[in-house]
């Protein structure tokens, strides 16, 4: 029956509700306003405006020109504020066709977009939609990481925001609700209920009340979620629209067949039927007629049951092959199945009344032959007449059934060519992953370095974006380094293999030995690479390099962005970076710089990346941050590095819980 994950689908993009309801006028004002703009900023925030009117009238086709203006507009101006608000713009287009990993890849893009700007409630935004995205493919667990995300952008940023930061409280209550954790899920729904209540919203406060009847409705209380539906049937009959009066009617009608009222839940459904229109999604029209399905059922109107079929099987036939192919575990085979045992059911009841009237029609010949003989031949005409009625209806199901055959075949089969698309692209990334590891370095070198180090490695994906590189040069100087290039999984992967190249280049072929100068040189080599492919201008790498010459026990550092600790008798000191990437930087370019230092005995030298520190975990789902990793590397310094590494590993899973790794993570421990 009904599903908070359709909630959901409208609680996602509350926050894009508010904007808009400033847009004032039609959709001929707005087109006027695109025609007469003459600066390319009023250009954009004309087609922004447009497609906000676009997105309450649920008019989809609409949106992808413009979202593709404002991606050229932005392209035009180098402006990452209009390339991010485009990018997320062609994603809410993609995913609400059903083109989820086409949807996915345009919200990254846009949250890197966004991320180098100042538009902090928009990077938010694209947050909350990537949000949702990974609530309809992967569940509740993944989506709250990002919903997490997008509020903690708008609480750093100190952003004043109140609606935004309800709305996003909503959906993590959606997925605490979807988890089974009820308590939680009844805290962030009362809190931005009690907000709506105050701002005077009402269609939001009609959603707070649907979550809230879901909740009591899994704890089996259905009469208090009775009272929630019926408050919020009262404020989408007065505000919604047609589509959200026809998905409140299906509530209430639910929550009275959970009751076992079902000539009640007929009621509701009955009134609800008549607000399903053009504005209705495939969704919520086919969730609305199996629910009115089932009740038929239960009442055992079988001829009722079978007209609302057809039109489950007209909604199924009309809707894209996309959305079939998104839609693949939803179709309802055992569904069809349960209509025919329904017949057949109602075929028996019919021969048993065909047999009860024979043996009335033969007491009655017994008596009065005449008499016997009229009855008996009227019954034979009144069962005739009922033979051919239940035949028909019998042909109309065979025939029903066989539609949904046939569209089950057809999706199987497309099941089946996607699950073959992506085992070879696993298969693919998989080669890929052993690759990048017969190219990273191995174990006999970094025992060269010293015999008590700790290399810890985690990929987020089966490829990794971060990687670690170390030689011992003839001369007895160990040189090492752990590097993050832009991205993870496979883009990132390519960097790293890139960058794994260019530092054997650098230092094995042209024998470069001193700290500085290898990260001037790797630079210019990722630059030129880069420039040739014609890849992103913000491409490149986060690394921390160290060269330890042996004879001198002296310690040369540099780091683009990425810092060294040294650890002496659990005393912190920290190596500090240049702030600027490996790659094109929009600052001046300056010579990277190095830190020298004499090493003692016992000293411990760490190198890491971000993904640690980075980590979403603990009690209120907050990151590692990098005081606490700095923490455990500090007090665990006096152990073996090895064992320092098993501490690592088991305080990563036990911050991360059951949330998704965030991003690659590699930590390096090298002792003196």
């Amino acid at each position: 029956m009904v599903k908070l994950k359709h909630i959901l689908s409208v609680c996602v993009l509350l926050f894009l509700q508010y904007q808009v309801k400033s847009i004032s006028g039609k959709e001929d004002s707005l087109l006027n306003q695109i025609k007469i703009a003459k600066e390319d900023s009023s250009l954009f925030n004309a087609n922004r405006d447009l497609y906000y009117f676009y997105y309450e009238k649920q008019q989809w086709s609409k949106v992808k020109p413009l979202a593709e203006e404002m991606m050229r507009i932005g392209n035009k101006l180098n402006n990452n504020y209009y390339k991010g608000v485009g990018y997320r713009v062609l994603g809410d287009y993609y995913h609400n066709i059903g083109k989820n990993n086409i949807a996915l890849e345009n919200f990254l893009i846009a949250i890197t977009n966004l991320e180098k700007t100042n538009q902090y409630l928009s990077l938010s935004s694209a947050y909350t939609n990537l949000g949702g995205l990974y609530y309809d493919v992967y569940g509740s667990k993944q989506a709250a990481v990002y919903f997490k995300k997008a509020l903690a952008v708008v609480k750093k940023h100190k952003i004043d925001d109140v609606e935004t930061i309800t709305n996003l409280n909503n959906n993590l209550g959606i997925c605490a609700a979807q988890d089974g954790n009820y308590e939680l899920a009844k805290f962030y729904f009362k809190s931005a209920l009690s907000f709506w209540i105050n701002a005077h919203d009402s269609l939001s406060m009609a959603y707070g009340y649907n979550n809230l009847a879901q909740l009591f409705s899994n704890i089996d209380q259905h009469d208090s979620a009775k009272v929630y539906l019926n408050k919020a049937l009262f404020l989408k009959l007065k505000l919604g629209s047609n589509a959200e009066k026809a998905e409140a009617y299906n509530a209430v009608a639910v929550n009275s067949y959970s009751m076992k009222d079902y000539k009640g839940a007929l009621s509701y459904f009955k009134k609800g039927m008549v607000f399903l229109d053009s504005s209705s999604t495939f969704s919520e029209k086919r969730v609305f007629y199996q629910n009115l399905t089932d009740c038929y059922l239960k009442l055992e109107d079988f001829k009722s049951a079978s007209h609302i079929q057809q039109k489950l099987i007209e909604v199924l036939l009309t809707v894209g092959e996309e959305s079939i192919k998104s839609d693949i575990s939803r179709v309802e085979k055992g569904y069809a199945d349960s209509l025919l045992n329904a017949t057949t059911q109602q075929i028996k009841e019919l021969e048993i009344s065909k047999q009860t009237a024979i043996i009335a029609q033969e007491k009655q010949q017994k008596i009065f032959l005449v008499a016997g003989l009229l009855v008996f031949l009227t019954g034979g005409i009144l069962i005739y007449n009922r033979y051919k009625l239940t035949k028909k209806q019998k042909d109309i199901i065979e025939q029903q059934k066989q539609i949904v055959e046939e569209i089950s075949v057809e999706i199987n089969h497309q099941k089946e060519l996607l699950e073959e698309k992506q085992k070879e692209i696993i298969d693919s990334i998989n080669y890929a992953s052993r690759i990048q590891n017969a190219v990273s370095t191995g174990i006999t070198v970094w025992e060269s370095i010293s015999k008590d180090y700790f290399v810890f490695y985690q990929p987020k994906d089966i490829v990794s974006g971060d990687f670690y590189w170390a030689h011992v040069t003839a001369g007895n100087k160990c040189i090492w380094a752990a590097a993050d290039c832009t991205g993870h999984g496979v883009p990132g992967a390519f960097m790293s293999v890139l960058g794994n190249t260019l530092l054997n280049q650098i230092v094995i072929e042209q024998e470069n030995e001193t700290a500085a100068e290898i990260l001037n040189e790797l630079r210019k080599k990722v630059i030129l690479a880069l420039d040739k492919n014609e890849m992103d201008q913000n491409d490149g790498m986060d690394i921390a390099l160290c060269v330890w010459d042996k004879k001198t026990n002296s310690l040369e550092f540099a780091g683009a962005n990425n810092s060294a600790l040294l650890v002496r008798n659990k005393e912190l000191t920290e190596l500090n970076a240049n702030k600027m990437p490996i790659g094109k930087y929009h600052g001046n370019l300056k010579s990277f710089t190095a830190t020298k230092i004499q090493l003692q005995k016992n000293d411990v030298i760490y190198l890491y990346t971000d993904g640690m520190a980075d980590q979403f975990g603990g009690p209120l789902g907050k990151k590692f941050r990098y005081k606490q990793l700095d923490s455990i590397l500090v007090e665990n310094s006096d152990k073996e590095m090895s064992e320092l590494k098993k501490i690592l590993s088991q305080n990563f899973v036990n911050w991360k819980g059951n949330l998704g790794q965030t991003d690659d993570i590699c930590v390096i421990g090298i002792r003196v």
